[in-house]
């Protein structure tokens, strides 16, 4: 009976060991797999962003001044740059952060900002062959470290990190048949309490909150936005995410659940976003992530979070009820990968290598729910002697 028993808890040991590894592995595997890595032909592409069409990708290249398009293959995933592609001239100057506005009446725009030149440039999308014309050069603070449309298309919000006495935020109205932004206005420390060097700003899923991440001292401010006419409203309370300073970036899940934030340490933290807009941070939170992580982002369903990191890999994790993460896939990419994003349906992912001037592409692929691994079978037959 003793030696039974033995056994009994030796199988039982091995196979769980088993499927841990198994299901590791199984994750892995099936999330994220490599498609290709195409060459920008632009210097220090930092950001990279899908259309939301899910036809174009477009990179900024910081030191060459320009823009990179490509076709996304609709069945692949394999990118392809355009004619005429890489862009520069104009208002350009060293592109940093840009953005695909969400389609606005049929039509989408693309925005870049100078990061030295003090402006953000928009252009008309051909949503045929994906080709970019200008339409018009706005001023806005100094040093823009980030800019993002509205998820209605109504506002653009460029973060000023480098503005004097704590950065700024610069907010302008859209004109939805024609792209051209009207009616700028900067917030600064003055209207913005706790404002400090903001890194990113970025718009709720209902439009109704902007939450600005401080690279100067490692919170969040999150300010009401007027409907009517895009202004932002009295800042509620700092909110700390652990980070002494040198914060990164910030995420929204599209459902309006979540806030994702990264710093330099690796950790991601994520907080419920509350109708209120105050924030709460989930159990758990911070999440490990191995390598001090550099850009989040949800995915288009809101279950899970990819993020890359300073090892040069991207790392997948599953969210739950809760909003907690679980890391289910790892896959290399270039060196200094900074950006990362999922195409609007879902299907890729596509990661911005700084130091190398590609795109890592890769398909993704959720593991089925309520599945029963091969391994986890296994003991239910045999794992009693």
């Amino acid at each position: 009976m003793y030696k039974k028993n033995i056994s009994s808890l030796s199988t039982i040991i091995i196979f769980n060991l088993l499927c841990t590894i198994t299901q590791s592995l199984q994750a892995s595997a099936d999330y994220l797999t490599t498609i290709t890595t195409v060459a920008t032909d632009g210097s220090q592409p930092y950001l990279g962003v899908y259309s939301p069409d899910n036809k174009w990708f477009a990179t900024a290249n910081y030191i060459s001044c320009s823009i990179t398009i490509f076709d996304v293959d609709a069945t692949t995933g394999q990118m392809a740059q355009i004619q005429n592609s890489p862009f520069s001239g104009g208002g350009l100057g060293d592109a940093y952060p840009l953005t695909y506005s969400p389609i606005i009446e049929g039509k989408y725009y693309l925005a870049a900002a100078n990061y030295t030149g003090d402006q953000v440039v928009t252009y008309s999308v051909d949503s045929t062959s994906g080709q970019i014309t200008e339409i018009g050069s706005y001023a806005i603070g100094y040093e823009p470290n980030s800019v993002a449309y509205s998820p209605n298309g109504q506002w653009l919000a460029v973060a000023n990190y480098g503005d004097p006495d704590g950065g700024s935020i610069t907010v302008y109205s859209v004109d939805p048949s024609s792209g051209t932004l009207n009616s700028g206005s900067t917030f600064n420390y003055l209207d913005i309490t706790g404002l400090n060097a903001p890194g990113a700003a970025l718009y709720s899923a209902d439009n109704r909150y902007i939450a600005i991440l401080n690279y100067g001292d490692g919170k969040i401010i999150v300010c009401p936005v007027d409907q009517n006419t895009g202004a932002l409203g009295t800042a509620l309370p700092p909110v700390a995410t652990g980070t002494a300073s040198s914060n990164t970036f910030l995420a929204y899940s599209p459902d309006g659940k979540w806030l994702a934030a990264t710093g330099y340490e690796p950790v991601v933290y994520v907080f419920a976003a509350n109708a209120n807009g105050t924030l709460t941070p989930v159990a758990g939170s911070p999440f490990a992530t191995t390598a001090e992580p550099y850009v989040p982002t949800y995915s288009p369903d809101s279950t899970h979070l990819a993020v890359t990191c300073s090892d040069n890999m991207v790392r997948a994790f599953s969210v739950n009820a809760n909003g907690a993460l679980t890391e289910v896939a790892a896959a290399n990419t270039g060196s200094y990968p900074w950006n990362v994003t999922y195409s609007p349906n879902g299907l890729w992912l596509a990661v911005t290598n700084v130091d190398d001037a590609d795109v890592s592409v890769f398909a993704v692929t959720p593991s089925t729910p309520g599945a029963t691994p091969f391994v986890t079978r296994l003991i239910q037959k045999y794992g009693k002697a």
